[in-house]
Order: structure tokens, then C-alpha cells, then sequence
């Protein structure tokens, strides 16, 4: 195993994502859709790996994270 994989490091990504989409008829010729997206919704932090050069010094200290926090997003759509 190399000395520098990160995966021995750091802990996997776990975002979870969710969607819920509603599609309605207006009228004949006339679509609407309702969303609503959430991005990383249990706004789960996942640290990076720690500073590993020895002479740094921020030795051993995890000084920033990985991920993004929790985004929501709305949308209205409509097509015709």
C-alpha cells in the first residue's frame, strides 16, 4: 500500500441528496412542474485528512473540510 493514499487518512464521503418533484396539467397545452432539491441534506461534515508534511506547522491538524454544506434549491417550471 503507498505511503500517501488518502483513503487510509480520511473517511469515505456520505452526502445524501433529495428531490421531490410534483408535475401538474394547467390546462391542455400547458405543463407545470414544483421542485424542491436539497444537497447534502443531513448537512453530514466530512473533515479532510490531516496536514501530513512534518516540518508544517499545522502537523496533524485537519484545518479545513471537503464538502459543501446543505444547499436548497426551488424551482418552478412551466412548458408549453
Amino acid at each position: 500500500m503507498p505511503r500517501w493514499s488518502t483513503e487510509v487518512r480520511s473517511a469515505p464521503n456520505n452526502n445524501m441528496n433529495l428531490a421531490i418533484v410534483k408535475e401538474f396539467q394547467v390546462k391542455e397545452r400547458i405543463h407545470g412542474q414544483v421542485r424542491g432539491e436539497a444537497f447534502n441534506a443531513l448537512n453530514y461534515n466530512r473533515f479532510a485528512a490531516p496536514d501530513t508534511y512534518f516540518t508544517s506547522p499545522t502537523f496533524g491538524q485537519i484545518t479545513w473540510s471537503e464538502n459543501q454544506p446543505r444547499w436548497i434549491q426551488f424551482g418552478l417550471r412551466m412548458t408549453f
